[in-house]
């Protein structure tokens, strides 16, 4: 159990001296002859009767968004267990609930009314636990604490390996790069793929500030002309600082996991066209 706790403390506690003091106490309960920590073992036994079953996963949207469903059914009875999770690429982990005993049919009603309006994507388990595993490390990095709904619910997917792989080489694996033209482009227009894709004032500075530019504007001038000559020039003067290298590395995880995800539903083509833009 102390040792369980201090490997808890290193994995979503992110500051210096509780880590040094952990770390420091591991290897005095291991010179000590401590054996392996059990918290596998524990988890085994306490999910004996059941198996990881239906995983899905949303598209992004515009800010990263996406929503995962992990469940397990258990053997011998209908009884469902189920994690449901929020994440995106901007602060990780945004929030989770579960349940721990629940019908099929409750099980199709949460997922239905969960994915509403959106298409759900099946994903392997190695997948989820990777993703899980970078939301995370985000949430860590931008707030300093995971919340302690999601560590209890998580271990539903105890028994989902992580793969080696890192998560960009894995999405990239099956994806071609080609030459798109106008007509691949007018392709993924007709589609509702992107219909999501929009930011937020919040999401960047600059952004924000060009927005307020635009809105005081508008309230001062009634020309629709020279308003859309006023947008077109700020745009030109502020695509630089919107437009930075964070923002569109965001960008480029979107659209290779857009791209995944599309694959996965059998549209490669589509898929290779995102993956290339």
């Amino acid at each position: 159990a102390k040792e369980a706790t201090l490997n808890f403390i290193l994995d979503y506690i992110k500051n210096g001296e509780i880590n040094s003091l952990a770390k420091k106490s591991l290897t005095e309960l291991k010179l000590a002859g401590a054996r392996n920590d059990s918290t596998y073992e524990f988890y085994e036994k306490a999910f004996a009767d059941s198996k990881l079953r239906d995983i899905f996963t949303s598209m992004p949207d515009g800010r990263g968004n996406i929503g995962i469903i992990i469940s397990r059914k258990r053997e011998n009875k209908d009884s469902i267990q189920m994690f449901a999770v929020a994440l995106n690429d901007i602060n990780g982990l945004i929030d989770c609930f579960g349940f721990n005993d629940i019908t099929e049919s409750e099980f199709q009603r949460i997922v239905n009314k969960f994915y509403s309006g959106q298409e759900k994507i099946c994903i392997s388990a190695s997948l989820a636990a990777l993703i899980l595993k970078q939301a995370e490390n985000l949430a860590l990095k931008k707030n300093g604490k995971v919340a302690y709904e999601y560590i209890c619910w998580k271990r539903i997917m105890y028994d989902a390996s992580l793969p080696d792989d890192n998560l960009a080489d894995i999405l990239e694996k099956n994806l071609d790069k080609i030459d798109i033209t106008s007509k691949d482009l007018r392709k993924l227009y007709d589609t509702t793929i992107f219909d999501k894709w929009f930011m937020f004032n919040s999401d960047n500075n600059s952004f924000n500030e060009l927005i307020q530019s635009v809105i005081d504007e508008v309230n001062k001038t009634k020309n629709a002309t020279a308003i859309m000559s006023y947008i077109e020039n700020l745009i030109q003067e502020n695509f630089n600082d919107i437009w930075n290298e964070e923002h569109s590395k965001r960008i480029d995880y979107r659209l290779l996991l857009s791209a995944y995800l599309i694959d996965l539903n059998g549209l490669k083509s589509y898929a290779n066209i995102i993956n290339s833009i």
